[in-house]
């Protein structure tokens, strides 16, 4: 019993689901034969299967505006058939495929009709011409934009006629083009094709290639043709193992990729550091073929802060230099990253203008010394003045000075030894004659 009530309710849903289907498939219109105002238009029109809506509008001779609303006819089906009759506001016809589609006011929502066939007929280096054909007789003018895959674009208004030649185009480029119908300030769907200018053999690029070859190897690379979108070369440096063998990639790029891969990797690029990768750009034909670019970017010239350890303590300077390093023994005694990784790209200490002195042959180091003797001896002159100043000062005060008083005594006989009285020195005597 629960077998067949599961059978009549799944027999059930297959009819219900097959009405939709079939309902879905008829759509609703709205209908008129020949309105004067789109209120005296029904909806709910049902249409047969397959079949759309279609709202057409157009003004008599006397200035009367008409409607007409209903389901497409096989006749006008593809409105594309009707295109050159019904192709401006006054008089449009629009063809849709959805419910009610065609309630609105066929002269508000009316846009011409885009162009077919649009093509580039002929492409240079520097020019492309583009062609179409024209819709409604010829009334529509057409407005051409075109862009080299930027922000920046170009546009040509106001064309009359089928085709346009568009000038002052890059060599080797890609460009989109597009175009649209204009008229009555209204304008259509665009339609857009991509095209190519083909290279200028006195402008396009070339570059050496290669992936991953020692130095040993670079010369021997092949050259390429770049891209049309590839304006420079270059230069990417693998270091996988310190002081092991650079591997060297070398090609075609973008400018603008080229130069913010350079900018991202420049702080990172350490010459001769495991895993390390330092990317160099340049400009002009083979210009990265030339090992001068490889090594013409590095430099030993580092601030302190701003080295990178490459060695130990004790590491002596072939070692050093055998890594790819740079070595630079300070005065300490302990190890100040002596042997330190090279940097991209710092630019080496400018040389400044001799002075004079130097320009005759006079070393620094001889003026110091030359100034330092005029100092001494100056000083010693000072010294040897003031000695003999205070010898002479010294002798003027010895002449008022009082010597030991010896009172020489008459040489006549009958001489005596009297002594003073009051004076202690005993050795002082007065001879005197009886």
């Amino acid at each position: 019993m629960i077998r067949d009530i599961f059978k009549r309710s799944l027999w059930i849903c297959f009819m219900v689901g097959g009405l939709l289907i079939t309902e879905s498939s008829a759509l609703l219109c709205r209908f008129c034969e020949q309105a004067t105002s789109l209120d005296q238009c029904v909806s709910g029109y049902e249409c047969g299967p397959g079949i759309g809506c279609f709202s057409q509008t157009w003004v008599n001779d006397a200035g009367q505006r008409y409607y007409r609303k209903g389901c497409q006819q096989p006749s006008v089906v593809n409105c594309e058939v009707a295109n050159d009759a019904f192709c401006t506001k006054d008089l449009a016809l629009i063809c849709c495929d959805t419910y009610l589609c065609n309630a609105p006011d066929p002269q508000l929502v009316w846009r011409p009709e885009p162009p077919r066939n649009f093509v580039a007929s002929a492409i240079n280096p520097t020019s492309i011409t583009l062609q179409w054909d024209i819709q409604c007789n010829g009334i529509y003018a057409y407005e051409v934009t075109y862009d080299r895959n930027t922000p920046v674009s170009s546009t040509l208004e106001d064309i009359n006629g089928q085709q346009v030649t568009i000038s002052n185009l890059t060599p080797g480029s890609l460009y989109k083009f597009s175009i649209r119908s204009v008229f009555d300030s209204s304008y259509s769907d665009p339609v857009d094709i991509i095209r190519a200018t083909p290279h200028d053999n006195s402008t396009q690029t070339i570059c050496a290639e290669s992936v991953n070859v020692t130095l040993n190897d670079v010369s021997s690379t092949t050259l390429r043709l770049c891209g049309p979108d590839e304006q420079k070369c270059f230069v990417g440096l693998h270091y996988w193992q310190n002081g092991g063998e650079t591997y060297v990639s070398q090609g075609c790029v973008a400018t603008e990729l080229c130069d913010h891969i350079e900018a991202n990797f420049r702080n990172d690029c350490i010459p001769g550091s495991v895993n390390s990768l330092c990317f160099i750009c340049c400009e002009g034909n083979t210009c990265n073929k030339n090992n001068d670019l490889i090594n013409s970017n590095f430099s030993c010239n580092v601030e302190n802060d701003e080295k990178v350890d490459c060695g130990w303590d004790g590491i002596d300077r072939p070692t050093c230099e055998s890594r790819g390093c740079c070595y630079a023994r300070t005065e300490s005694s302990t190890y100040d990253k002596w042997c330190h990784h090279k940097t991209l790209g710092t630019p080496e200490p400018i040389a400044t203008a001799a002075s004079p002195l130097a320009s005759a042959g006079i070393a620094y180091w001889l003026i110091i010394v030359i100034v330092l003797g005029v100092f001494l001896f100056f000083i010693i002159t000072l010294l040897i003045v003031c000695c003999v100043v205070r010898k002479r000062q010294a002798k003027k005060r010895g002449f008022y000075e009082v010597d030991p008083v010896y009172a020489i005594p008459n040489r006549a006989t009958g001489r005596r030894v009297t002594t003073i009285s009051g004076i202690s020195n005993p050795n002082l005597t007065v001879q005197e004659t009886a």
